[in-house]
């Protein structure tokens, strides 16, 4: 879920201020139940302290963090030809 939703923050549209938060966490959770029967063979074994699963939640979350941002760079050079005025 952590990566799943640090990534959902970034996405054109859903990510921008005009969407609702509560939209944005279901949209996240749905995704993740979508994809939880297909990633749970391959996913990590449970940690056996608190300190360790804090870790793991922190690098998923940075991982879909960092997911989302190169989603959002790939569109900002469309951004800006639209925005450019002939001259």
């Amino acid at each position: 879920m952590a990566r799943v939703a640090g990534a959902t923050v970034l996405l054109p549209g859903l990510g921008e201020a005009a969407a609702p938060a509560m939209a944005r966490a279901r949209f996240a959770l749905t995704l993740t139940l979508l994809l939880l029967p297909e990633l749970l063979p391959v996913l990590p074994a449970e940690p056996d302290n608190a300190w360790r699963a804090g870790l793991m939640i922190a690098a998923e979350a940075i991982t879909g963090l960092w997911f989302g941002l190169l989603r959002a760079w790939s569109r900002w050079p469309c951004r800006w030809r639209r925005r450019s005025s002939p001259i």
